[in-house]
């Protein structure tokens, strides 16, 4: 405040005029100053004074750090803050609002208070979330039912009781039926919104099914064949052989050399699953050279439109057949006399194998055509 006040007797003293100065006061303010010396000469003058407040703010209410199980909402009391200026605000610098939801372990949560005059100061604490849902999971064996294949079971403890369950499947329960396409997923929720996930990725081999194509016997004799073909199931395939009587009578895959008569077939794959199938070896009572099946040829074979069957036979009639690989009859055609091929429309078929059945007099000829969609 003395800015270089003088006399020539004696020391000088002053006082100001206010010297009560609070938080109204803040900034530059013009008081008087009185000046006297010991002889009782006085004088007075006006100077500038600036207040300023560097106290810092203080948080009357800062929460203290917790742990909690809600995943959905976590809620805190929010801080609170005075100064002897006055508060400017309160500012949550870290970490989610009151009322958010929190990620699983800790996190800071902080919050500034700023007074009028800018000083701040900092409220921090934790919040833990503790997630103690455990799911297990347990699966049965394989199925050969293709409708339920396999069932999956979930097993919740721990977290707060009143556990939900999603399946990708759509189940809602904590049991479901695991039909293909693999992998599923499961979510498992509990009463607070904590949720564990998991996935199940298992095999699921096609249907097992088979396929029996026959060559006829001739003149009642042992030179039929009946020949198979397996698709889907798992892993090698056992076969059992039976006769029209329900006799045992072989074990191998095709059968040879056998005489016209019904035969079934029971296929066995590396899960146990089964596939049966039935089949008649006809009997031809032949006049005619065997050579008949190299006189007759299939071409385009395979087709996407249509198949010529020509016969290097004249003068003889022949019945065309065609069947699905099942042996199920789909058309009929005729060939006569005169006529040495005949065309028989396949586009309206769907692609795979079909069966063509040449009956020639009382002589059999079957021949594979293939149909494909380009």
């Amino acid at each position: 405040i003395d800015a270089g006040s003088s006399d020539n007797c004696s020391e000088v003293s002053f006082e100001l005029s206010d010297t009560n100065l609070n938080c109204e006061d803040l900034g530059e303010n013009m008081h008087e100053v009185k000046l006297w010396d010991e002889n009782g000469n006085y004088d007075s003058t006006s100077v500038m004074i600036t207040v300023l407040d560097t106290i810092a703010p203080t948080f009357i209410m800062c929460p203290e750090s917790f742990t909690t199980m809600n995943c959905v909402e976590v809620t805190y009391d929010l801080p609170q803050a005075a100064d002897n200026c006055g508060i400017e605000g309160i500012t949550q610098t870290q970490g989610p609002a009151s009322g958010s939801t929190f990620p699983q372990g800790t996190t800071q949560v902080s919050y500034e208070a700023m007074d009028v005059s800018g000083n701040t100061t900092t409220c921090s604490f934790e919040i833990t979330l503790h997630n103690t849902l455990e799911v297990t999971q347990s699966v049965s064996d394989y199925s050969c039912d293709p409708e339920n294949p396999y069932t999956a079971t979930l097993t919740a403890g721990g977290g707060t009781e009143g556990y939900t369950y999603v399946w990708s499947t759509g189940t809602t329960t904590a049991q479901t039926i695991l039909t293909a396409p693999s992998p599923w997923s499961w979510t498992v929720t509990d009463a607070l919104g904590c949720e564990q996930t998991g996935e199940v990725d298992l095999p699921i081999p096609d249907t097992m099914s088979i396929t029996l194509q026959a060559t006829a016997a001739t003149n009642m004799e042992s030179n039929g064949a009946i020949e198979v073909t397996v698709t889907g199931g798992t892993g090698s395939y056992g076969y059992i052989w039976y006769d029209g009587d329900g006799n045992l009578l072989a074990t191998t895959e095709d059968l040879t050399n056998i005489p016209p008569g019904n035969y079934c077939l029971e296929v066995t794959d590396e899960n146990e699953c089964i596939a049966q199938g039935c089949i008649e070896v006809e009997n031809i009572t032949s006049t005619i050279d065997r050579t008949l099946e190299q006189k007759i040829t299939l071409s385009p074979n395979p087709t996407s439109s249509e198949v010529t069957i020509s016969f290097d036979i004249p003068q003889q009639r022949a019945t065309l057949i065609l069947m699905d690989i099942s042996g199920q009859e789909i058309r009929r055609m005729h060939k006569q006399k005169a006529a040495d091929e005949v065309t028989m429309e396949m586009r309206d078929y769907a692609e795979g194998v079909y069966l063509m059945k040449i009956v020639v007099g009382d002589q059999l000829v079957v021949k594979k055509v293939m149909v494909t969609k380009q």
